[in-house]
């Protein structure tokens, strides 16, 4: 591979992991709007797929172990595609709770579940 081919993918990896530092400093923020969060993440497939070409090809040509650099770049992706998923589509929590497997075991007992859980004690009974 040649030196300005190398440099190329260098950089398009060198951008995809500031575009993806961006995403998460502006998650953290707190001061997202929902179309800008769809926005955001609809460019996170692209920016992540470019990072994967640049870093596939450079490492089918250059004995340079570059695992380090993949896994936390992968990580990083991972955290902000949640964490926009998250904002996108907030779970209700006393929705998904009502279907949980945890619900069905507490009717059962007489136990009655609103949104949280509400534990139940034993009274012994000592002579």
């Amino acid at each position: 591979m040649n030196a300005t081919r190398r440099a190329q993918l260098i950089r398009q990896s060198a951008v995809a992991n500031s575009s993806i530092a961006r995403m998460q400093t502006f998650i953290e923020s707190g001061h997202c709007k929902v179309n800008e969060i769809q926005m955001m993440f609809d460019d996170l497939q692209g920016i992540c797929g470019r990072y994967d070409t640049a870093q596939n090809e450079l490492d089918l040509t250059n004995d340079t172990d570059h695992f380090v650099d993949r896994e936390l770049f992968d990580n990083q992706c991972y955290e902000v595609k949640a964490k926009f998923s998250e904002l996108l589509h907030p779970v209700n929590e006393t929705k998904r709770f009502r279907n949980s497997p945890l619900r069905s075991r507490g009717e059962k007992t007489g136990i009655t579940f609103r949104g949280h859980i509400r534990l139940a004690h034993t009274v012994s009974y000592q002579p």
